[in-house]
This record gives C-alpha cells, structure tokens and sequence, in this order.
C-alpha cells in the first residue's frame, strides 16, 4: 500500500513566488513534473495526477514516480503527494484513471467509488493501481501488469468507457513506432486487442467525442498524439477511422506535451478539458526547487471552418475566479504610434482584443509583453508565423500571460499558442498594443490574474 503522504521530496520553503513561476499555471512545490497521467472528478474535487522527480528539479527515469494534486474548481490546486513509485513493475510511467463507479474491476471495498490508475510500468508493461479512500492510499493490482510489455512498449493507456458497446476502451501508443492500438475490457483487467490505428501515434494518445458547432446531433471524435496532431472520424468501440489523411495541428509554439482530458463520465458537465505538460527543455533559465509546469485547462470543442471542420482550444471559464481587477475599452479607432495599453505593468493577465480589419488600414497588430512581441501580420493573415485567418474579417487574440508562461488564442481558440519564456517577471516596462496605421478597435479588456497560490 502506497500512502499519499509525499516522503522524499524536497520540501524547501517556497512563497510560489519565484522568478518565473507561474501564479496560474500548476507547477509544484519542488521537484520535476511532467507528463499529464491522468484527470478526473469526484463529489466536488477535481482531480490530476502527474509524473514526477520528485527530489530533483531535474528528470530521472530511474526516480520518475505519480504525483497527485485536487482542486474544487481546475483553478486553485492542493498537492497531495506522491501516490506511485518506482517498484518491481518498474518506474511508473503515463496513463490515465477512471472512476469505476459500477465496479466492474471488482476492486471497491468501501461506499467510496474506487479510482482506478492504468499506467505503465517502466519494466513490466501496462498495470493497475487503486484507492478505495478518494486518493488517500492507493494498492497495487496483485495481477500486475495487466498487458505484460518488458520493452516499455506499447504504453501510456488512456482508458475510457465507451457506452455505446458497454465496456471499457484503451487507446495505447504502439506496439510498433508510429501506431495507436485499442484494446478493450469488462472488468479493466482483462484486455483484449481490438484494432490498430496505423500511421497515427507517438506517446500519450488522447480520444473524445465532441458536437459540431455545438450541435448535440452532429458528433465527431477526435484523437491526439502527444504533440498537438490530431485527427477527426468515427470510433466505434473498436476502430477508429479517420475522415481525412492529413495530421492537423492543434497546437504550435514550443512548449506542450502529452496532453490528457478528464474522464468524461463523471465530469460535472459536458465540457471536454485538457491539460497538458508545458515543458521549457532548452529554454535556458533556472526555476530551482520547481521545474516544469502545465497549461492552463482548456475547453475543447469542434468548429466548422472554410477548410472543414477543425478543433479549437479555448481557456476554460473558470479563469475568471482569478480576475483581480479588470479594464475594457470602447470602440474606436487607434491610430499609428498610439498605446492604448500605456502605463500597464503586469506580470499575470488576461488580455482579449477584437479588431474590425475591413475598416483597418494597418499591416500589422502587434502586442509587446514587454520582452517578446507577438505579432498579426493582416496582408498573410497569420499569427506568430502561423495562419489564422479572421472570420468575417473581424480578428480576436487573447493572451494568457503569467510571469514566464504565455498561451494566444485565436477566434475563439481556432488557434493555439504555447511557450515558456525566459524573461524577467515583468520585463520593467509598459504593456504595447502597436498598429501600423488606422486601426478599428471593437472591443478590448484585460484582466489582472491574482495568484492562484494564496
């Protein structure tokens, strides 16, 4: 029996208030994090699990181990310590938990539902850990693993119920480079392969079924490997086939990895939200004791655009629990050299800004953080290099800044940004918003993020 109590971390003193810790992104106390392992509800908490060092801000494979932290509200996070550790079955690597509420794995032994851990183990393959006591204390299967893989591959289960066939689905990166495979289950300890999804996977696999612009009717399911690509079709308990050849991005920037959703069916509503690893390798500053940190939860949904249907990402509404002080600006027009952000120094915000460009005669839109300018281009219609393209001409970028973290969105999250900066909190100077010329302002707020730590 594993108890969550944390032994072997490295407890230094810290106010959460470090040179470029977020104070709105999760980050731990101390210690490495990274992979998303799993995200789920239960009477009022929200859960998340995660991989960890956790006595070093730097990764080892050897130490890796879970952690678990719980929020009333995906905004306000209580570490709870590490709850799996490196063992006989290996280092425990990604996965996911379900909460068994009818007990079908036959594991429940209190009134409580019993969550149930799926994750691989560094050197036996996938296996099962459980709590009876709502993450307090959790057990090892004593038939682990469950899918016996000593190669470490295939990995990374991320499990789910799929009502329609009544049982439990695995989608699961491998066995072979480059695949995704489903195996599917009664009791969540006897698996059975199902199909293979070829040309499509590379660790940490992610699958959801979302409306079409919103219409409950039209439903598509999406999968996503651990980059951001994604692809749209249908999956019916036991293949997934996709609408389309090509791999699109969900994500561009830098920094996101090995995203996760919550499970879906005790979630408190039907909102699909992910969060994922939002790692700085190669960014060279140093964040001792803490290291890496994850995004902001985001609500996914499906959109129609012009090139078909595609995913979008947008923060969820939850942000607004955090908003200090807000301010927002009229209509009007803003001219060349003219800062409506004059005079804003702010380290965490939330800055959302809707530009008319048929009435605008600028080249450009451009946001000075201060340290690193994000960039419209209105000729090439893209955002930090990338296309986006306004819709009905009316163009909307939100930033999520927080100390060193930035996340842009784009027409209601049609597009995604994320990258960890290597910049002074603050930057020492004024907030810029620069046009180029003649500017139709429709609307613009900006929200002071307080921390989410106190």
């Amino acid at each position: 029996m594993s108890k969550n109590n944390g032994n072997g971390r490295d407890e230094r003193a810290t106010n959460y208030d470090e040179m470029y810790r977020g104070q709105f992104h999760f980050s731990l106390r101390s210690g490495w994090l990274n992979d998303i392992n799993g995200l789920w509800y239960n009477d009022g908490l929200y859960y998340m699990a995660y991989q960890t060092t956790p006595d070093s801000p730097a990764f080892s494979m050897e130490k890796c181990s879970m952690g678990l932290a719980t929020s009333p509200d995906m905004v306000h996070w209580n570490e709870r310590g590490v709850f799996l550790r490196p063992s006989e079955l290996g280092s425990p690597g990604s996965g996911s938990t379900v909460v068994d509420l009818k007990n079908c794995s036959g594991l429940q032994r209190t009134d409580n539902p019993v969550f149930v851990t799926l994750y691989s183990g560094h050197t036996s393959g996938v296996c099962i850990a459980y709590s009876n006591d709502l993450g307090e204390s959790w057990q090892s299967y004593p038939g682990n693993p469950v899918i016996p893989s000593p190669t470490f591959d295939p990995r990374d289960p991320h499990v789910f119920w799929h009502a329609a066939t009544d049982r439990w689905v695995m989608a699961i990166y491998g066995p072979d480079n480059g695949n995704t495979s489903f195996y599917t289950s009664e009791d969540l300890k006897t698996w059975t392969f199902a199909s293979k999804l070829m040309g499509f996977g590379f660790e940490c696999p992610d699958i959801y079924e979302l409306p079409v612009d919103g219409n409950g009717k039209n439903t598509k399911w999406v999968m996503m490997k651990a980059s951001g690509k994604y692809i749209i079709g249908t999956f019916d308990g036991v293949e997934f086939k996709s609408e389309h050849a090509e791999h699109y991005d969900s994500v561009f920037g830098l920094h996101f990895y090995a995203a996760q959703s919550f499970y879906r069916d005790t979630f408190p509503d039907r909102r699909v939200v992910q969060i994922a690893w939002m790692g700085n390798w190669g960014a060279p500053f140093n964040t001792a004791p803490w290291n890496q940190c994850a995004t902001f939860p985001a609500e996914m949904g499906l959109c129609t655009l012009s090139e078909g249907v595609r995913l979008t990402r947008k923060p969820i509404a939850e942000i607004s629990r955090l908003y200090e002080w807000s301010k927002k600006w009229e209509p009007q027009t803003i001219a060349a050299g003219q800062n409506l952000l004059s005079g804003i120094q702010a380290q965490s915000y939330d800055l959302s800004v809707e530009i008319d460009l048929s009435r605008s005669a600028t080249n450009a839109i451009e946001f000075w953080l201060p340290g690193k300018w994000v960039t419209y281009d209105v000729k090439n219609r893209t955002l930090m290099g990338k296309k986006l393209d306004s819709s009905g001409d009316r163009l909307k970028i939100r930033l999520l800044v927080d100390w060193s973290h930035l996340e842009v969105f784009g027409n209601e999250g049609e597009y995604y940004w994320s990258e960890r900066l290597a910049l002074p909190p603050g930057g020492g100077s004024d907030l810029k918003l620069a046009v180029g010329g003649n500017t139709e302002l429709i609307s613009m707020s900006l929200h002071k993020i307080s921390s989410s730590w106190r």
